[in-house]
């Protein structure tokens, strides 16, 4: 057991996010596996849109629920300050875990690769083929800046820091 465990219940948020960005876009979920400190959504192959959106769902939710649970606590600050004190741990702890790691990161580009795959060797004709293949290829460094820029963030611990003072800066001022 890591020190990151006691932030669990940002794991959790983070995966549901992935399973609930699934199920939107109508991906097929086979499992959710979440541990203290880790967890993992398996699922269908998806497309690429759906890829974009099952990898940045956990940022989208996470940063908002977190800052949503910091909002709470500033609120019940004077009237209740053990409610206080877990809704800031809740907000730190979902806000730590709303950055996307760089598994989640590499599904985008592999499943533009795997679509472009696809596109070449489907039976439609020409025309839709040249379509598909330009949209994959001008998506391509797009999927790449974005994994390599999730990639950066997790190098340190100190990014997801500060993904949090910004959450909790936001939602408490002075």
């Amino acid at each position: 057991m890591n020190f990151l465990s006691i932030f669990f219940p940002g794991v959790w948020v983070h995966e549901f996010a992935h399973a609930l960005a699934c199920f939107i876009g109508g991906v097929k979920v086979h499992r959710v596996n979440v541990r203290s400190s880790s967890g993992v959504v398996v699922h269908d192959p998806t497309n690429a849109r759906n890829a974009w959106i099952i990898t940045l769902a956990p940022l989208l939710m996470g940063t908002l629920l977190g800052a949503l649970c910091i909002h709470a606590a500033k609120n019940a600050w004077g009237a209740n300050t053990l409610l206080s004190f877990v809704l800031i741990w809740l907000g730190i702890s979902i806000g730590f875990h709303a950055i996307p790691s760089t598994t989640d990161a590499l599904n985008i580009p592999q499943a533009i690769s795997r679509r472009f795959a696809e596109a070449v060797n489907s039976p439609h004709s020409f025309g839709w083929k040249l379509i598909k293949i330009l949209g994959y290829v001008l998506t391509w460094p797009l999927a790449w800046l974005s994994a390599s820029i999730i990639w950066l963030a997790n190098l340190t611990i100190l990014f997801r820091l500060a993904w949090v003072v910004g959450i909790v800066l936001l939602t408490w001022p002075a």
